[in-house]
Parts: C-alpha cells; structure tokens; sequence
C-alpha cells in the first residue's frame, strides 16, 4: 500500500478525532483521491446537548467577536517585549539589551505608539538605552488580555 502526505496535521486529525467520539457522527475529510474517515468508538458515549450547546456558544462568541483592541496588532517581538515589560510593572526600567529580539526598530514601533517610555543614556548606543511601560501600554495590554480571556480564538 503506498503512503500519501495530507496537508493535515496530526493535531488537526485529533481535533477532528475528538469531535467525532464527542458528538458520535462521522467525518470525512477528502484531499486530492484520497479520504480519510473518522468514525466514533463503538459504545462510546456522546456528549450532552447541554456540552454541544456550550461548544457551539463559544465558537459563536468568538466568531462575532469585535475587533482586537491592540491596532495594528504586534508582531512577535512587538509581543515579547510588551509581555516582559507588564511582568516589570509600569515604571520599571530595563535596558534594552535585555529583551530577546528587540532592537531599535522594535523600540520605535512602540515608542510611536505611546506604550513605552525610552531613557536615553550617554554615549548614544543603542544597548545603553533603558525602557519602560507607559501606562497607555499597559492599559492597552490588560484589555488585550480581557479580549481572549472573554473571546477565545479558534
């Protein structure tokens, strides 16, 4: 028998798997000639109407959720640096160099946006620069953190 590659990932197949055992249907998935049907265990108990209920109210929530409050979002070192910063708390100073993958370009996205605050140290280098939360970033970080909380993404 010949193996085929599915653009599916295991994760998704187990996703798709639990689905399956949960509400006791079949699904199929079909990719180029082939498909890949996922049926539930034999006597295996479906989930309660009240479970699918609270499953499909969530997927609904999130689904017409309103738009995230942090915008533009961030990117991945936009991210790291203002999560290092909301453990500091606001006012505390950090040099710049101790945040992974931050550089002066990082630094002034942020600074543009009012979320930090920079202390330029003599000698001008980048490195002796030291950054701290503002308090717009750290409000702007908490309704962030109140969006997922209340709007889970998929």
């Amino acid at each position: 028998m010949a193996k085929v590659k599915l653009s599916l990932s295991t994760a998704d197949m187990r996703r798709i798997a639990r689905a399956a055992k949960d509400s006791g249907l079949v699904f199929e998935y079909v990719e180029g000639g082939v498909t890949v049907r996922f049926v539930p265990v034999e006597g295996a108990e479906p989930a309660t109407s009240s479970k699918l209920a609270e499953d499909r109210s969530m997927l609904d929530r999130g689904l017409d959720a309103p738009p995230e409050p942090i915008k533009p979002p961030f990117d991945h070192r936009e991210w790291a640096a203002m999560a290092r910063l909301v453990e500091l708390g606001t006012g505390a100073r950090l040099h710049s160099g101790g945040i992974r993958s931050f550089g002066p370009v990082t630094q002034k996205k942020l600074f543009d946006r009012g979320y930090i605050e920079v202390f330029h140290q003599p000698g001008n280098s980048f490195a002796d620069d030291e950054i701290c939360i503002t308090k717009k970033g750290m409000a702007a970080m908490q309704a962030q953190e109140m969006h997922r909380t209340r709007y889970p993404r998929l």
